[in-house]
């Protein structure tokens, strides 16, 4: 079970998904260390999720081809 964010009480997002806890302490600095992670994490997911569209209509556009 993941650790529990002294911030949220909630699940840490990192520790679940195979990072390591982001903030130890609740405080106002470690909670920008955590959302600043979060925010790089969003953003490479957002150009993963774009890469996956391209090759998706790429896939549609082969496909129409054949």
């Amino acid at each position: 079970m993941a650790k529990l964010c002294p911030i949220t009480n909630e699940p840490c997002f990192q520790a679940e998904h195979g990072g390591e806890q982001c903030v130890q302490k609740a405080s106002i600095e470690y909670a920008a260390i955590c959302i600043k992670r979060l925010r790089t994490l969003n953003l490479e997911l957002a150009h993963e999720i774009e890469a996956l569209d391209e090759l998706i209509e790429q896939l549609k556009d082969n496909k129409r081809q054949h």
